[in-house]
């Protein structure tokens, strides 16, 4: 009697291998790429406006998020401090519209935060035919009313509607693995200063014409450097060489480049 092979078993344990391999060899570059990404989005990164008084700055948590996380904002005086704010944070999308109301006393320079408890986080509903739909695609604070310290008031106005534009997600380069969505732009700068490197070590540029208007008059010697420039800065190449750098122990990914490790001797 034959004994069928198990190979639904066979294939989920070659893929927790796989996992835990790949885990083992990238993870720690993947969260220092991601890392870089998030500090240029959290609280307080960017300010702006609310009107001649009073600026907030937004963070709302999306899907990139690998802590559970709600959506914030924080607000500080511009000039002189507000006794009291009333406003209402109102997030619109796919025909939705999310309010909150806010209720802040005696601001001035120092942070308030103020934490969104019911606003939706910030997702992709839908990419199909009929077009991309996100959870949220603009916010507005509404019906703002502030009172200063010497008891002026200045009611009811609105700021101007901010659209949200998200090149968090189509113009950075994004990896899900291991369950989570990775921000990989720091490791796609490292390799492109890499390539910029290894051409101006291979000749700084003077053999490299890839265009056929410079193809006359280039030396054998030359031929073969631009050659090897071809090969050595093919993305696949590119990428193979970055992580043998990683894992050499002489280097480690710093602000988008690779920065070479201190050695103690």
């Amino acid at each position: 009697m034959s004994i069928p092979t198990p190979w639904g078993l066979i294939g989920k344990v070659i893929k927790w291998g796989w996992e835990k391999l790949t885990r083992f060899w990238l993870y720690n570059t993947y969260k220092k790429s991601h890392e870089d990404k998030q500090k240029l989005q959290r609280l307080g990164s960017y300010w702006e406006s609310l009107d001649d008084h009073l600026e907030y700055s937004l963070r709302l948590s999306n899907p990139a998020d690998h802590e559970k996380i709600k959506s914030k904002v924080a607000f500080r005086s511009l000039k002189t401090p507000i006794k009291e704010a009333v406003l209402f944070f109102e997030a619109r999308g796919s025909g939705i519209r999310y309010q909150q109301k806010i209720e802040l006393k005696n601001i001035d320079e120092n942070v308030l935060v103020v934490t969104l408890e019911q606003i939706p986080q910030d997702d992709l509903i839908e990419s199909s035919e009929r077009g991309i739909f996100f959870t949220i695609d603009e916010i507005q604070f509404i019906d703002c009313q502030l009172t200063m310290t010497d008891g002026h008031k200045i009611s009811h106005f609105n700021s101007l509607t901010s659209h949200l534009t998200y090149n968090w997600l189509f113009n950075d380069k994004w990896q899900r693995r291991w369950g989570m969505l990775w921000n990989c732009n720091s490791i796609e700068y490292a390799k492109l200063e890499m390539s910029g490197y290894l051409r101006r070590r291979l000749g700084d540029y003077q053999h490299f014409f890839f265009t056929s208007d410079h193809n006359e008059g280039v030396s054998l010697v030359g031929s073969m450097r631009k050659l090897l420039c071809k090969i050595i800065i093919h993305p696949s190449v590119l990428t193979i060489l970055f992580w043998l750098a990683i894992h050499s122990g002489g280097y480690s990914l710093g602000d988008g480049k690779l920065v070479r490790r201190r050695k103690w001797f």
